[in-house]
């Protein structure tokens, strides 16, 4: 099994948004970088409490940044408590995919 370390996620993360400012499209595409909820018993919380499945943070508590340039003031931070499922209403009232990108 391959586990990507922090680093790894940040590099891949800055790629994307490097290659769709290359490409033009940043100022019209929705970035979210995400998660599911909390890691697996063998995955270490700390300071959290709870894995994944639980209800204590550290099973329900997860990573979401995007970026939307022109929509989205860079700094922006919101702590209001959201899951996954809050952001698929957005994708669909604002999807107007109109080219595919090949990598």
């Amino acid at each position: 099994m391959v586990t990507l370390n922090q680093k790894t996620y940040y590099f891949l993360f800055v790629l994307l948004l490097n290659h769709l400012k290359k490409s033009g499209l940043d100022k019209n595409t929705l970035v979210i970088f995400t998660s599911d909820n909390g890691g697996t018993n063998i995955t270490p919380q700390e300071p959290l409490r709870g894995n994944k499945g639980a209800f204590y943070e550290g099973g329900i508590r997860e990573s979401f940044i995007a970026r939307w340039t022109g929509n989205i003031v860079p700094g922006t931070v919101n702590n209001t408590p959201i899951g996954n499922i809050d952001i698929c209403c957005i994708w669909q009232s604002k999807a107007t995919c109109k080219q595919v990108i090949r990598w």
